[in-house]
């Protein structure tokens, strides 16, 4: 059973509490809803803007964040996760700015230790580091130098994109940064929808690259990798080629394997994914360990692999050998129904190309 907390208090001492939905992404917890039975003009400090909220699973603390939007009319309850309070993403352009404090005085910063201790201690971001070290040199040195103002989100969601390794905010306000699984956590049993893969495959990347200067100092004729390939999409669909010109990079150099490093890379994030439109609604039943075992749903969280196996094609048949595995980017978890819906992890904002050019030679730009 999940219960809700403001503040500590729990809330079914106060009323019922019913109509509990409450969803999470890669980042971490996301948002929740509920309602209460309670008199009108009823009134308690909990039930406030601001109010930290705990949705517990027994003593596990399985959601966090705070109170957005407490409806005293219908009494129905928002309220947003903990890493929402940073801004700077998904369309937020409200939250809180990326600053170091020097001397007294506030300064922009893009050192992620520095902005989340500021944060935390003087504007009340319930984030912590918990002793343990982000980043404590700058993502870019002209963004400080400049004075420019970068939201903390911004800053994070940056930093994910010139080192390829996500971040988040657990319920209990810890940041920290992580790689996305490659080990599957749970497994979907058979019977479930198919893929809808469309023309999102790749199967064959070429890398289009400089790996040589004329006498003058001039880029030689450019050349052209062997593909990388994903042989077993190849064998399934059809063959689809992609080529990524990385010309404007410099200098690629053939024998650290640069080149093919970004084909592989290219490939790796362009190669077909299960795109479910709306994603699966699933019970318990529905979902379980590499072992057989059904989890409590709110064992289940955004950021986790899933294997699914028994694939149904177009037709409504299974789909032979077909055993996808995927990175959950959101789940909503529908309490009084007893339902989970997952829905695979979105996209990088930015091409897939661009993304994995840089992350292969760890090439930082400058931003705002």
């Amino acid at each position: 059973m999940i219960t809700v907390r403001a503040d500590g208090v729990p809330l079914h001492a106060l009323g019922s509490v019913g109509d509990l939905v409450y969803s999470t992404n890669h980042r971490g917890s996301l948002a929740a809803t509920w309602s209460m039975g309670l008199p009108r003009g009823y009134a308690h400090p909990a039930l406030r803007p601001g109010a930290s909220v705990d949705l517990m699973a027994g003593a596990a603390r399985v959601w966090g964040g705070r109170m957005a939007e407490p409806d005293r009319g219908e009494w129905t309850f928002t309220a947003d996760g903990h890493h929402m309070n940073g801004g700077g993403f998904s369309g937020q352009d409200k939250g809180l700015l990326a600053l170091a404090k020097v001397t007294g005085s506030y300064v922009p910063s893009t050192v992620l230790d520095t902005i989340v201790d500021t944060a935390a201690a003087d504007f009340g971001l319930g984030w912590t580091r918990n002793g343990i070290s982000l980043r404590a040199t700058p993502l870019s040195a002209d963004s400080e130098a400049e004075a420019q103002f970068n939201l903390i989100g911004t800053v994070f969601e940056k930093y994910k994109e010139l080192t390829g390794r996500e971040w988040m905010v657990d319920p209990y306000g810890v940041v920290s940064t992580y790689d996305l699984p490659t080990t599957p956590r749970w497994a979907l049993r058979p019977g479930l929808p198919a893929m809808a893969t469309a023309d999102e495959f790749v199967t064959h990347v070429f890398v289009r690259y400089f790996s040589e200067v004329t006498g003058t100092g001039e880029p030689a004729t450019p050349r052209l990798t062997a593909p990388a390939i994903d042989q077993p999409a190849a064998d399934r669909w059809q063959p689809r080629h992609q080529g990524s010109d990385q010309t404007t990079l410099g200098y690629l150099d053939d024998t650290a394997g640069e080149p093919q490093a970004i084909a592989q890379a290219v490939l790796d994030a362009q190669r077909a994914r299960p795109a479910y439109t709306e994603g699966l609604e699933l019970s318990a039943y529905q979902i379980s360990d590499l072992g057989g075992v059904s989890p409590a749903l709110w064992q289940v969280h955004a950021g986790q692999r899933v294997r699914q196996h028994g694939v149904l094609d177009q037709d409504g048949a299974f789909a032979l050998g077909a055993t996808p595995e995927w990175v959950i980017g959101t789940t909503i978890h529908d309490v009084p129904n007893r339902t989970l819906t997952v829905v695979p992890i979105d996209p990088p904002p930015r091409t897939a190309v661009d993304v994995a050019a840089e992350t292969a030679l760890a090439r930082v730009r400058d931003f705002q």
